[in-house]
């Protein structure tokens, strides 16, 4: 009953819009669990700013992936395909770049999470209980995977395991 009183103030009241870090956009910020929900014009914005194939090297240096794994598992190309975009200044379609946006917001909860890069992915690795025993990085290569991942992330952050 707490929580929804609280909820009915909160929407009662005029939050203030602030400017929302990294994005040039006012919005409504909350914080939650230590990071900052943010607007999805604001994800619209970093899709369109992550377009260029030189994220890719970020990406491998955030994700410690080794280069074959990020290739054929994530990006669903071959090798040289994945090594191409690292020498080129193309550009991704709109779903690749959705891809290594939502990579980094995982990345960033899972090392905000686990302490490190290298525990997250060892986590990855194993079947997860709230995933039906789906191994996490199997299905790191949709949207839809990823927002699974993290939502199981946000449940063990929580201790809503069960």
């Amino acid at each position: 009953m707490a929580i929804r009183a609280k909820n009915k103030d909160r929407l009662k009241r005029n939050e203030p819009q602030q400017k929302i870090p990294g994005t040039g956009m006012k919005g409504i910020i909350r914080q939650t669990a230590g990071n900052v929900l943010i607007s999805k014009k604001a994800t619209l914005n970093k899709i369109r700013e992550n377009k260029n194939h030189k994220v890719i090297i970020d990406i491998q240096s955030l994700t410690k992936l080794p280069q074959k794994v990020l290739a054929t598992q994530v990006f669903e190309v071959s090798e040289k395909t994945f090594m191409n975009y690292k020498k080129s200044d193309g550009a991704f379609s709109d779903h690749t770049a959705e891809l290594i946006v939502k990579l980094k917001e995982l990345y960033e909860k899972g090392e905000l999470l686990f302490g490190n890069v290298d525990e997250f992915n060892n986590w990855l690795a194993e079947p997860a209980f709230g995933l039906g025993d789906l191994i996490p990085k199997n299905i790191m290569n949709t949207v839809t995977g990823i927002d699974l991942i993290l939502e199981e992330l946000i449940r063990i952050e929580f201790g809503a395991t069960a």
